[in-house]
């Protein structure tokens, strides 16, 4: 049994009866469930790097949490500056992901059925509370309204009054500034703009996605099939605990060398 089929088989009709309807891109499989004001994912992508992995990332509005994290088997939480110390090279990168069990291994099909099992049960005893404990704001206008050419234009605009330059990836440490100033407006949505651009513009390409017009992702950075990140995620994540978003791109810039290195 391959694994699409294994997803569609044990998981998908499982997480069906939690609400749950199933999109699948490439190695990623998203199930996903929307509410008035937000909407609730578990997005399971295929290593490229392990023969037999996947992880599992349980999301809701700005929270992300892993599976292993949500069954309680690893509480350090590093911080993006942390994690780049560590990464000398993509072996280390590799490594750290191994040892901080985000990817989850099998072997054949009776492990892979177990494994898919054991993803039901977290889903349906951790995951329902979590997602129910972690119910986030909503967001001040559709992601969606990125993607237009008129907001495009205002974001440039606000960039260019601010001197934020999208080829400069060290002006995200001034949109940080930006973030954490008491202003009128809420720009949140021009910094979800500026960090995919920054990242679009710098690391080979990128593809804005949006998905269940709910979540907004850029894809493909690099050219990389599993390269993308959800940037509002994380501008979210900067206003909560502070994490730098430069130190964030920094991590992908050294990460995207490596692989071009090993090619």
């Amino acid at each position: 049994m391959n694994l699409t089929k294994a997803i569609q088989t044990l998981l998908a009709p499982e997480l069906k009866k939690l609400g749950f309807a199933l999109e699948h891109e490439r190695k990623i499989w998203t199930f996903y469930r929307d509410s008035p004001e937000h909407q609730d994912r578990i997005e399971l992508d295929q290593s490229d790097w392990y023969p037999h992995a996947i992880r599992v990332y349980f999301i809701t509005g700005s929270k992300m949490i892993s599976y292993h994290d949500l069954r309680k088997e690893n509480q350090a939480v590093l911080t993006w500056e942390e994690i780049s110390d560590r990464f000398a090279n993509l072996e280390d990168l590799l490594e750290f992901a191994a040892l901080n069990q985000e990817w989850l291994h099998y072997e054949d099909e009776a492990s892979l059925e177990r494994l898919l099992l054991s993803i039901v049960a977290v889903s349906k005893n951790e995951a329902l509370a979590w997602f129910e404990q972690n119910q986030p704001e909503a967001c001040p206008i559709p992601l969606s309204a990125i993607l237009t050419e008129a907001f495009q234009e205002s974001a440039y605009t606000f960039f260019s009054a601010h001197h934020l330059k999208v080829e400069d990836p060290s002006c995200l440490n001034q949109l940080e500034q930006l973030l954490t100033q008491d202003r009128a407006s809420d720009i949140r949505l021009e910094a979800t703009f500026f960090l995919g651009e920054v990242f679009r513009t710098n690391l080979g390409g990128g593809v804005w996605t949006l998905k269940n017009n709910r979540a907004l992702w850029l894809e493909r950075i690099g050219g990389y099939e599993n390269g993308k990140i959800e940037p509002y995620l994380f501008i979210e994540q900067f206003k909560a605990n502070g994490e730098s978003l430069y130190e964030y791109y920094q991590i992908w810039e050294d990460l995207i060398q490596q692989l071009g290195s090993t090619q």
